[in-house]
């Protein structure tokens, strides 16, 4: 059970009881300590396992699984849960109670679409989805909230199951076994044309075979359209010796296309059926006896010892067979030929010095880790056309190299990055690079594509030495390169970045040093110049084009399959991208007209460069607005449903005769009461205050009354816009729920205006208690940002420096 389901193999093998007839089970023979006195007949020629199985549908182990899902949700409906609540209780409800069911039974498809509409009932209170399910499973960064897709996590285990499978060794499970009989038996005709005799069908992953998805169990055939699907297979760039030995002999995947194949032809049979040839080992192994002495390659009535077994295994022609042996390797492509093949032999470093040598990973030693999944996802199947190197310092035989990179923020509130490449020697190839505006805006980013740019710049024999203060390119490399490569760069800060450099570094003939000079190192004030050029750099008016071209040869596809995990296996399925859609792309399908969430976020991006000048991106508008710090949960929550317009306000009242009037409320007596409190640190809020900025809160850098970024102030901005808006929300509904809208219980200027500096002196009340690092550690906020934050808005005569101890202050108005 916990290897895979091995038991679904065997009830398809050995049914339990006949169709229909679930009595017929076999019986126990009589309890009886007399061997004669055993009946015969009707236990003679049954099958002693039995009959397992009768028929049992898949989706029959679910029935009680799926009843507790429902069961265990319900327990929560009483409890009222936030959004973001009801997330958590869906992932650990459905995720532990699905994962073990599903890697022994796989799930069906009807049981997911059940699964799907539990989920959908339970996070919106069985009323009509407001957000579709594939919105809520994109990440946070996305607008989503890292929803579990049940399609993902069942490729994801079943991606699993197909890694147990392909465990070639002695730790093979053994429910693998009877996979493979059954996929030999299930070969497609062209394929048994090919392969007439079953003992030369390895595997359809090593040969050029299919199998018949009908005339396997389901459980199998599952495995074998994931492996299409997700691209599993052997992918080597340059195959050990005992990898080339473990390959199968015949329908090779490794053949020379340009070649006549062999696997057909009389010598070839023989070699099949009396030498039993299976693996390209074997075949090297025959040939390797034309270096004996005693063997004689000219005559078949050789005598040495290997010719005489062969006849007597029936095979008459042993010299032929050794010759055919050989042609056949050669149709082989050279990478995979064994007899090109050296042994591995592995290197032990002892000198300390060496631990700054960038030393490529090594090739897999055995079959089992030849195996990379997701190798078919386009980030690995279309790398941008390789650039030439430019070899600019041809005579020189070493280079010396300073890599630095910088950032700081620009006049509308983003960060500019740029880098600073310095040769020792040879100032005409120092450069400063200012980053295009579509890579990461970090140092870590700065750094790695000037030191891409400074590889390209060196011929592949010139000795190398690269020193710089990032990590990113000298200690982060040398110490992660291998499981960077396992895994396929999933999940990794930078990776479309790193690839090419990696990529540099790999194809490099010469020995290339990593060496990382921190504030305690000697060398650290060498690093100087480069950092002066990165500051430079971050000053250009134009950005420089960025070449992450990469080496077909040396560029690794997807991920290597031993080494992965069930976490890494669901981030590979969610992240990549694959030539086809998968079921759980249906919602998003590319219409050309915009949904509502992408106008709010247009609007929001316009409403904050009009006030801030700053640009901001859909990235930022997720963080800084719906997970922002400086706002309570509830805060959060709403902004979150507001972008996606999941409130029944506004223009939809407008569709409900008799409900008209509740399209528009009023706030100006709101948002003059956050002006004025706002002008006690000269910030001034635009009038009117639009949609975009109330939505954009988190984003907003706030402007005094020359329009200038106001120093100290964004988070006090963000904080009164928010509560403003919450008490907005709250009037609004007391007065359409509460009150059903009667006009003569409108609140009055003077209750909002209480009401309005409740809420802002709960707020610092809220401030001054997380300040409390006895209780909070280092979630505590610090008692610098509290104070930057309330000053100039205390509401007590000659304030101290340090009010957060004076029982009882409040915020005030000024002299209102």
């Amino acid at each position: 059970m916990a290897d895979g389901g091995a038991h679904n193999l065997l009830e398809e093998i050995l049914p339990r009881s006949t169709p229909g007839n679930p009595s017929n089970l076999a019986q126990p023979r009589p309890n009886t300590t007399q061997w004669h006195n055993y009946q015969t007949g009707r236990y003679a020629d049954e099958n002693p396992w039995g009959h397992i199985g009768n028929n049992i549908s898949r989706t029959d182990p679910w029935v009680k699984v799926v009843e507790k899902i429902k069961n265990a949700l319900a327990l929560w409906k009483d409890i009222k849960l936030t959004l973001d609540g009801k997330m958590l209780v869906t992932q650990f409800e459905l995720t532990s109670r699905c994962q073990f069911i599903t890697a022994a039974q796989g799930m069906p498809d009807c049981v997911l679409t059940n699964l799907n509409k539990i989920m959908n009932k339970f996070i919106w209170n069985g009323e009509r989805p407001r957000v579709s399910r594939g919105m809520l499973q994109k990440p946070a960064t996305e607008g989503g909230k890292n929803l579990i897709s049940l399609e993902d996590l069942r490729d994801a285990i079943g991606l699993m199951r197909l890694k147990s499978y392909l465990n070639f060794g002695k730790t093979r499970a053994t429910w693998t076994y009877f996979a493979d009989e059954m996929a030999r038996l299930a070969i497609n005709k062209e394929g048994e044309r090919k392969l007439p005799n079953p003992t030369q069908r390895i595997n359809p992953l090593l040969q050029n075979w299919d199998i018949v998805g009908a005339k396997v169990p389901a459980y199998l055939n599952e495995l074998v359209k994931l492996s299409k699907k997700y691209g599993i297979k052997v992918e080597v760039r340059d195959p050990t010796l005992e990898v080339s030995k473990e390959m199968p002999a015949w329908y090779h995947i490794g053949t020379d296309p340009a070649k006549r194949q062999l696997n057909n032809v009389g010598r070839s049979k023989c070699l099949q059926e009396n030498h039993e040839v299976t693996k390209t080992g074997d075949l090297s192994d025959i040939v390797a006896r034309g270096n004996l002495r005693e063997h004689n390659p000219l005559s078949n009535t050789c005598t040495c010892q290997d010719c005489e077994t062969d006849r007597l295994y029936m095979c008459k022609k042993p010299a032929d067979c050794t010759k055919h042996a050989e042609r056949v390797l050669s149709t082989l492509l050279p990478k995979w030929n064994p007899r090109l093949k050296k042994d591995t032999i592995s290197e032990t470093v002892t000198n300390e010095e060496t631990t700054e040598i960038f030393r490529a990973p090594a090739e897999p030693i055995n079959l089992r880790d030849s195996f990379r999944v997701f190798t078919n996802a386009e980030e690995y199947t279309k790398p941008p056309t390789p650039t030439p190197r430019e070899g600019t310092n041809a005579d020189s035989k070493l280079a010396e190299i300073y890599i630095s990179g910088a950032s700081r923020e620009d006049n509308s509130g983003g960060r500019i990055a740029g880098g600073g490449l310095q040769f020792k020697g040879q100032q005409d190839q120092d450069a400063a690079i200012k980053l295009p505006v579509q890579v990461p805006q970090t140092n870590d980013a700065a750094a790695i594509i000037t030191a891409t740019n400074a590889l390209r710049k060196c011929n592949p024999d010139t000795e190398i030495t690269l020193t710089s203060r990032a990590k990113a390119v000298t200690k982060n490399i040398l110490k992660n390169i291998q499981m960077w490569e396992q895994r396929g760069y999933i999940g990794i800060p930078n990776a479309s970045l790193l690839l090419p450099l990696v990529t540099l570094l790999k194809e490099h003939k010469a020995t290339i040093r990593l060496r990382l000079v921190e504030k305690d190192h000697p060398d650290y004030n060498k690093i100087g110049g480069a950092h002066k050029l990165a500051l430079e750099a971050t000053n250009k008016q134009m950005s420089d084009r960025a070449d992450l071209s990469t080496d077909k040869v040396w560029q690794i596809k997807g991920a290597q399959l031993s080494t992965m995990t069930q976490k890494l296996m669901y981030l590979g399925v969610r992240s990549l991208t694959f030539p086809k859609k998968r079921k759980s792309d249906r919602y998003e399908t590319h219409q050309p007209i915009q949904k509502t969430y992408q106008k709010n976020l247009a609007q929001i991006r316009a409403d904050v460069k009009s006030w801030t000048n700053r640009v901001v991106d859909n990235k930022d508008i997720w963080i800084n607005c719906t997970k922002s710090k400086n706002a309570t949960k509830e805060q959060n929550i709403w902004a979150w449903k507001a972008i996606h317009n999941t409130f029944w306000v506004g223009r939809k009242w407008l569709h409900c005769n008799g409900y008209e009037e509740r399209a528009t409320c009023s706030q100006a007596e709101t948002w003059d009461l956050a002006r004025k409190f706002l002008l006690q640190r000269s910030i001034q809020l635009p009038d009117p205050i639009t949609l975009g900025l109330v939505l954009g809160a988190g984003a907003v850098t706030p402007r005094n009354g020359k329009n200038e970024k106001a120093p100290g102030a964004s988070r006090l901005t963000e904080v009164v816009m928010r509560e403003a808006t919450a008490l907005i929300w709250q009037l609004r509904n007391n007065h359409v729920i509460k009150q059903n809208g009667n006009t003569a219980k409108l609140p009055t200027k003077k209750e909002i205006y209480h009401q309005f500096l409740f809420r802002l002196n709960q707020r610092m009340q809220l401030d001054l208690t997380l300040m409390n690092q006895f209780k909070f550690g280092n979630k505590a906020i610090p008692k610098a940002r509290v104070l930057s934050t309330w000053q100039g808005t205390i509401e007590v005569d000659e304030p101290p420096d340090d009010w957060t101890k004076i029982p009882g202050v409040l915020v005030g108005m000024g002299n209102d």
